[in-house]
């Protein structure tokens, strides 16, 4: 009797370890964002003005600023998000203030990065560019 129920103890382990997954099928998609191609000049700069609020000149020296210190590494588990999706993302929120959930699948990311995210961007943003942006605390 034990050995049955030490084989259905492992049965249901194999089973839960086999659902659980740490990137899903959209998510190993995201350089496939059409954004993405747009910043790297393979579509109208006007487009990626409208939606970030940033030319592709702004958007490569915030990169340049800010990029090495929104940089990640990669995990055995699963590929970082780079600097360039990084930014985007918050230059995103801050052009629209979409939702996180809605920024984490237009950008196919999980939406439990968005917002560690949209807060190191900023902070970066912020630290960076002191001599022109004021903060306004309340």
């Amino acid at each position: 009797m034990f050995i049955l129920i030490e084989e259905e103890d492992e049965e249901l382990q194999q089973e839960e370890n086999a659902r659980r997954c740490w990137i899903t099928d959209l998510f190993l998609e995201r350089e496939s964002v059409w954004l993405f191609r747009a910043i790297d000049g393979e579509g109208p700069n006007n487009r990626l003005e409208s939606f970030l609020r940033v030319n592709r000149e702004e958007f490569y020296y915030l990169l340049n600023r800010i990029g090495p210190k929104n940089e990640r590494q990669d995990t055995t588990m699963r590929p970082s998000i780079c600097p360039k999706q990084r930014l985007c993302i918050g230059l995103r929120f801050l052009a629209s203030e979409d939702s996180y959930e809605s920024l984490a699948f237009l950008f196919r990311v999980s939406s439990s990065s968005v917002s560690p995210i949209v807060r190191d961007v900023c902070t970066h943003i912020i630290n960076e560019l002191k001599e022109y942006v004021k903060v306004l605390f309340h």
